[in-house]
Formats: structure tokens, sequence, C-alpha cells
């Protein structure tokens, strides 16, 4: 029971870190854009 927990918790840190790189990776790239312009 306790490692399938530790699974998930391990599982949805993943997904929430990944989330994040996402939007920081968006974030970037729209800030690049309106620097060139």
């Amino acid at each position: 029971m306790q490692s399938r927990l530790v699974a998930r918790k391990e599982r949805c840190l993943f997904l929430f870190s990944d989330l994040l790189v996402i939007t920081a990776i968006k974030r970037r790239s729209a800030t690049l854009r309106k620097g060139s312009r």
C-alpha cells in the first residue's frame, strides 16, 4: 500500500514539474518574440 502511494506521489510530482517546464518555455518564447519586435 505504502509503495503504491509513494509511486503515485512521484507521478504527480513528475507531471507537475513537467507542466511547470512547459509553462516556463511558453513564457520564455513569448517574451523572446516580444523582445525581437
